[in-house]
């Protein structure tokens, strides 16, 4: 194991390792510093989402969209050209960023993005900047390092470079922060918690961690002057993180001839998104069915769904597909967010009879479980008063097996002295040695009011 000494080393040499070749020519990464909506159209087009120069180099944030994929790919470029010298990378579809060194200071440079639909190249958006020296400072870009975007948390190196030649820079340092917002509303302008990373040369690899959901990083370059201590913002910088959609499903209840299960899934990250389920048996299609949007405040959890009339004891596979229009290349996406396997349980029937007796209710109880699936027996009793319900307590229930070959139960419960409550009788559902489907409710007792 490496020690933190030998850690440090080694971290400083990637990142040294990593300046030289992006300074020899960086070209392609996939952040951008705003987001842009760009209407569906039949040409391509591209939108400079961020442009500028700083010194002798030039940095961008450019969008391409070709909702007809007309463009052969390999003729999207970025040209950077002036009377002296001229450049040019690839570009994709979608979100590009770049950064071009050792350009000519005190030079113009026209900065054109061109595709080809195979009849000439045709110039898709352009900008003339010029360079120049100048104190002050730049985020040039920011490249995701993280290549598994299942994890929770993203990886950025942040490239910075200022320059200082009035000596007047005490400190220079890297503050960043993420901005919350509700889905539609543009971030705020202020971030409440900051964190900071020290600049500590002229041009600079940072890296920063954040969460991956959909985020907005702000980011700031910020000056702390000799002359009168004051903060002078160099630059700063915004961008989202890749587009993420996850769902998830959770099986609630099994039976013989149905089951019903819950989607977790989010209707706010992209307008327009819906969710469906597909049911399949042996890989042939049996149903399907749309997740609808529950009224709930947990804007996180659908309503709650059951498939009907399926096979006794039989195993099926649900999957959760999301459809939706990606908001940068309009491109309609359909996309597999889970896949579960559920089994239907062999013939089962339960009998409940409960007797009022005004302090106690005289439950009996008749089971006949042929396969022998149904265990562990027992009670949960909730109050109902509140705005969720709250546990009050949970006992066993005792099950004997009568001559007949029935699960059978006779017994008596307390009452709640609350007026609002719940009594909900579970059991344990066993189906094979690896599958047991836990807390199933087989029968409820809901009073309300006196």
């Amino acid at each position: 194991m490496f020690s933190n000494r030998r850690k440090a080393k080694n971290d400083e040499l990637r990142k040294k390792h990593l300046i030289r070749n992006w300074i020899a020519g960086f070209a392609v990464t996939t952040v951008v510093a705003v987001t842009q909506i760009i209407s569906p159209s039949v040409k391509p087009s591209a939108v400079f989402d961020r442009i500028g120069t700083f010194e002798d180099s030039i940095y961008y944030d450019v969008t391409v969209v070709d909702s007809a994929n007309v463009i052969i790919p390999e003729t999207l470029k970025i040209q950077i050209s002036s009377q002296f010298d001229s450049y040019e990378y690839p570009l994709s579809l979608g979100q590009n960023s770049g950064v071009v060194h050792d350009l000519r200071v005190d030079t113009v440079y026209d900065v054109y993005v061109v595709g080809s639909e195979g009849y000439g190249s045709e110039i898709l958006t352009k900008e003339k900047l010029t360079t120049a020296k100048r104190d002050g400072g730049a985020i040039l870009s920011a490249n995701l390092m993280t290549t598994d975007l299942s994890e929770y948390e993203l990886t950025y190196d942040i490239f910075t470079q200022y320059r200082d030649e009035s000596l007047d820079f005490e400190s220079v340092k890297l503050k960043y922060c993420i901005l919350y917002h509700e889905s539609g509303e543009v971030g705020t302008d202020v971030c409440m918690d900051y964190q900071e990373e020290l600049i500590n040369d002229y041009l600079q690899m940072t890296s920063i961690i954040v969460p991956n959901y959909n985020t907005s990083v702000y980011l700031i370059l910020e000056a702390t002057k000799k002359s009168d201590q004051s903060a002078l913002i160099l630059d700063e910088y915004q961008f989202k993180t890749p587009l993420k959609i996850d769902g998830y499903l959770y099986i609630d209840e099994v039976f013989p001839d149905a089951f019903t299960l819950s989607g977790y899934v989010d209707f706010t990250v992209v307008p327009g998104i819906t969710y469906s389920l597909e049911l399949y048996q042996d890989d042939v299609l049996v149903t399907q069915k749309e997740l609808i949007e529950s009224t709930d405040i947990h804007q996180y959890d659908s309503s709650n769904i059951r498939f009907d009339g399926l096979n006794v004891n039989t195993e099926y596979t649900i999957m959760l597909f999301a459809d939706y229009q990606n908001p940068v290349s309009n491109e309609n996406v359909r996309k597999e967010l889970d896949q579960v396997i559920v089994s239907t349980t062999p013939y089962y029937s339960v009998s409940v009879i409960v007797t009022d007796n005004i302090q106690t209710y005289q439950v009996s109880i008749e089971i006949d479980d042929p396969d022998n699936i149904l265990h562990q027996f027992y009670y949960t009793v909730y109050d109902m008063s509140g705005e969720y319900p709250q546990y009050i307590s949970e006992n066993p229930i005792e099950m004997i097996l009568s001559q007949e070959g029935l699960k059978t139960a006779v017994f008596e419960i307390m009452i709640p002295t609350n007026p609002d409550y719940q009594i909900i009788f579970r059991c344990d559902k066993v189906i094979s040695a690896e599958t047991t489907y836990y807390y199933q409710t087989f029968y409820e007792i809901n009073h309300s009011g006196g």
